[in-house]
């Protein structure tokens, strides 16, 4: 099973691939292929941040408490945790501890953090808009998080990774023209 969060990139792969059966050609059969291709590729790439806490050593029975951590980590409490899955507060602390080699907290915020970086290097929103995508109510907060975390402030931690993009795509560009 794979979460797709609503991604406009697999809705339009979906009907792609729906709307391909409607063509009489000879080339039906290939290009269903190639959708599915597509869709899978896509999904792999969405789940990978969904399933980085599932190992072999995670076992059945705990990777649904991981998914649901990676899923609503932006609002979670261990308390609603707790409660969600019927184990107590203490238990279930050992339990993430066991599995992640973190306390839920500092999971909690690694997960955070990594969401955070992510949106930095592939959006163009606000630091207001990613500090709520993330689960912050305040953007102030959000930043201090983040520097304590990366040692640099995600305006700097933005720009500097952009700058080192636009240099690896023009030296990508004159080996190109080489």
């Amino acid at each position: 099973m794979f979460h797709t969060n609503d991604s406009f990139e697999i809705r339009t792969l979906v009907k792609n691939l729906f709307l391909e059966r409607f063509r009489y050609d000879k080339y039906v059969n290939r290009c269903d292929v190639y959708w599915l291709n597509l869709l899978f590729v896509n999904a792999l790439r969405d789940s990978y941040e969904y399933s980085q806490f599932s190992s072999s050593e995670s076992g059945p029975d705990y990777a649904p408490l991981l998914r649901y951590i990676q899923s609503h980590y932006q609002t979670i409490t261990l308390e609603q945790l707790s409660n969600k899955f019927n184990y107590s507060v203490p238990y279930l602390s050992k339990i993430i501890k066991e599995m992640t080699g973190e306390n839920f907290t500092k999971m909690i915020r690694k997960q955070k953090m990594e969401k955070a970086r992510h949106l930095l290097l592939k959006t163009k929103n606000s630091i207001e808009k990613i500090s709520e995508e993330t689960g912050y109510n305040s953007a102030d907060h959000f930043s201090r998080v983040f520097r304590q975390y990366y040692g640099i402030s995600p305006q700097k931690y933005r720009k500097d990774s952009s700058h080192f993009s636009s240099l690896d795509s023009s030296r990508t560009s004159v080996r190109l023209g080489a």
